[in-house]
């Protein structure tokens, strides 16, 4: 009973999520994926020669849409792009080797669009910043290692107005 009931899970997930597979056997044109011929929709996957996942893809309808996540070659996670019809949309985040946290920055239609912000590898702040319509706009802040202001800019349409170092 206990294997059949996995088993049903195991064939919803696939059926909810569409197949996995290598993402080699995708053809593309115009920014469409297809497999056997067929728009894709699923997952695919980038492995190493010895078997890891090296990247991962979701598509839906034959255009990126979901997670990407590509990782370190000792499995960690290196980032994780949000994607909506082939564009970034939403957060990406990128990490260290390590597993931390690097930086977190939101895309709306493809373009930065709100808060970017990076770390240290000890978990302090390093810059923050934002952006519209991919351009720098507002105050934009780095830090040292320790959490001190180091310097201080604002931006307007992409252009530096003043700065203040420390």
């Amino acid at each position: 009973m206990r294997k059949a009931i996995v088993l049903l899970l195991v064939m919803l997930s696939m059926a909810i999520y569409g197949e996995e597979i290598e993402f080699s056997t995708l053809k593309e044109s115009n920014g469409i994926y297809y497999s056997n011929g067929q728009k894709f929709t699923g997952k695919a996957v980038i492995k190493s020669p010895d078997g890891k996942i090296v990247k991962m893809e979701e598509f839906k309808n034959g255009e990126k849409d979901g997670i990407i996540k590509v990782y370190y070659t000792n499995g960690n996670l290196k980032f994780e792009i949000e994607v909506k019809k082939n564009k970034q949309e939403g957060i990406t985040k990128t990490y260290y080797e390590s597993g931390k946290l690097e930086g977190k920055m939101q895309f709306t239609n493809g373009e930065l669009d709100g808060d970017d912000i990076s770390y240290y590898e000890n978990g302090q702040v390093k810059s923050k910043a934002k952006y519209e319509n991919g351009k720098l706009n507002g105050r934009m802040k780095i830090y040292n290692p320790k959490g001190k202001i180091i310097s201080e800019g604002i931006f307007e349409n992409g252009e530096l107005i003043s700065e203040v170092k420390y």
